[in-house]
């Protein structure tokens, strides 16, 4: 599954530009986009404020809509039941 958000707000921009100007490899930038990889709560802030949006909105919120919820334990996606329920 893709996260297609960052995707679309890549645009036209390689994801070795948008990489680049983040500060972290090519690979780690897509396998965050192919969600594989799970961002330091930093890394989140800088993506989130180099497309100007919200942390919230690009991994938990609407836009990110269910990104990460499901892959973090801590956090269960309260709109999904549990299936052990």
């Amino acid at each position: 599954m893709r996260n297609t958000i960052l995707i679309e707000l890549r645009g036209k921009r390689s994801r070795a530009e948008v990489a680049k100007e983040l500060g972290i490899t090519t690979q780690g930038f897509g396998m965050i986009e192919r969600r594989k990889r799970i961002p330091r709560p930093d890394l989140m802030k800088r993506i989130a404020d180099y497309y100007n949006k919200t942390v919230d909105e690009l991994f938990f919120g609407t836009l990110g809509h269910e990104m990460y919820q499901d892959s973090i334990p801590c956090c269960p996606n309260p709109a999904k039941p549990d299936p052990a329920a």
